[in-house]
């Protein structure tokens, strides 16, 4: 594990991921866009997978696509599959 500091704006796990990342070319927002197209894609998956933890995957996505939102567990293992990367 590497400890990082980012801004605690709502952005800090997406902020993490650029920082660690090094690509300063992607942004935040990029990676909120590019989750909700891999939530809205495998929808049932997330919602079998994870529903029993969190809620409905359709009432949390309202607020993931809010900039500045704190992230949750759909966001955690949704942005694990865009990037092909373990998130721990």
């Amino acid at each position: 594990m590497i400890p990082i500091e980012v801004a605690a704006d709502g952005n800090c796990l997406y902020n993490s991921i650029i920082c660690l990342s090094g690509n300063i070319a992607l942004t935040s927002s990029e990676l909120r866009v590019r989750n909700l197209i891999e939530l809205v894609k495998n929808e049932i998956f997330y919602n079998n997978r994870f529903m029993h933890i969190v809620g409905p995957l359709n009432e949390v996505m309202k607020n993931i696509a809010r900039n500045f939102a704190f992230s949750e567990l759909y966001e955690i293992a949704a942005l694990s599959n865009v990037l092909k990367c373990n998130i721990r």
